[in-house]
């Protein structure tokens, strides 16, 4: 009886604490200094933003575009297309088209040399209204290094 009780509660708390591994209990504090994990770092106007549905065994995506302005660190053509993986909350129906600093590492999908937005897990992206003080702070952060 005693085993019983104790496979029980074991199971019980087990299901209790199990999330799916994409899940967040809690947002992490943004880091701006994670911009230095950037390939590219560009200002520009973003458009033609697009929630791209997953299919079996492979994630969903939203995808714009960003007609550059200006580019803070790396290279990059006056246009590019962007990939943001955002597990982590989802992805917004609509969004703010404008200026906008954005960080940028090169990954291999959905095909090789794919521009994906930073995020680090449990955070908020690094897509900033190009005159915000997350802007201003990581413009501060590249000409220091």
């Amino acid at each position: 009886m005693k085993t019983c009780t104790s496979a029980m509660a074991l199971n019980l708390l087990l299901v209790a604490t199990v999330t799916p591994a994409h899940a967040c209990r809690m947002n992490a504090r943004l880091d701006l200094q994670d911009v230095k994990q950037a390939s590219i770092v560009v200002v520009g106007k973003i458009w033609d933003y697009e929630v791209v549905p997953g299919q079996p065994g492979k994630p969903g995506f939203g995808r714009f575009k960003v007609l550059v302005s200006e580019v803070l660190v790396g290279q990059s053509p006056k246009s590019l297309v962007v990939t943001w993986f955002n597990s982590t909350f989802g992805y917004p129906d609509k969004l703010a088209e404008g200026r906008a600093l954005i960080a940028l590492r090169e990954i291999n999908y959905p095909k090789p040399n794919t521009l994906m937005v930073l995020q680090t897990p449990c955070s908020q992206p690094f897509i900033f209204q190009s005159t915000s003080a997350e802007a201003e702070g990581v413009r501060k952060i590249l000409s220091e290094k």
